[in-house]
C-alpha cells in the first residue's frame, strides 16, 4: 500500500483529495495544527496526525514523512 501524508490536511483541497486518494488505495495520513480537526480528517478518509510544521523541528519532521511515498504540501 502506498503511503501519502498530506501537509495542511483540514484545508478545503485536503479535504477533497483524501478521500480520492484513500479509494485509489492510499494509505493517508493528514497533517492537523488543531486537534479538533481530527474528526473531520478522519471522516474524509485519513488518519490524523497532529503536527505544527511551523513549529516543528526536524526529528519531528523526518518522524512524520519517514514512510511517506507522498507528500502533498496543501498548506
Amino acid at each position: 500500500m502506498t503511503r501519502t501524508v498530506i501537509i495542511g490536511g483540514h484545508g478545503k483541497v485536503a479535504l477533497l483529495a483524501a478521500p480520492l486518494l484513500a479509494e485509489a488505495g492510499h494509505d493517508v495520513v493528514s497533517l492537523i495544527r488543531n486537534p479538533d480537526h481530527a474528526e473531520d480528517v478522519r471522516a474524509a478518509g485519513a488518519e490524523p496526525l497532529v503536527l505544527d510544521i511551523e513549529k516543528a523541528d526536524q526529528e519531528e519532521l523526518v518522524h512524520a514523512l519517514r514512510d511517506a511515498d507522498n507528500v502533498v504540501f496543501s498548506a
